[in-house]
């Protein structure tokens, strides 16, 4: 038997990996008109997106604690570099 490590698997709608699921119902987050272009190509590409709690590019990133629960949702937008005040939070 293998393990697909890699695996591609559905993060949105009804065949959504259960792990995407609670992740996405803990931390539903939208980036708006802020975000710039990414929001302007969602609104052109994908507008029924805008506004719900899918996960609309690669990069979204979700942080979660040692217990499960879900700390934060980061969009795409937001760089590694914004984030590490909160991971090394976490890790403390």
């Amino acid at each position: 038997m293998t393990f697909p490590v890699l695996g591609k698997i559905e993060v949105n709608g009804p065949d959504a990996a259960p792990l995407y699921t609670y992740l996405r119902s803990e931390a539903p987050g939208d980036f708006g008109p802020e975000s710039g272009f990414l929001y302007d190509h969602i609104k052109r590409s994908r507008p029924e997106a805008i506004g719900t709690d899918e996960v609309k590019w690669n990069f979204t990133k979700f942080l979660v604690d040692g217990d499960g629960k879900v700390v934060r949702r980061f969009e795409p937008t937001v760089t590694p570099e914004e984030l590490r005040g909160e991971l090394d939070g976490a890790l403390a």
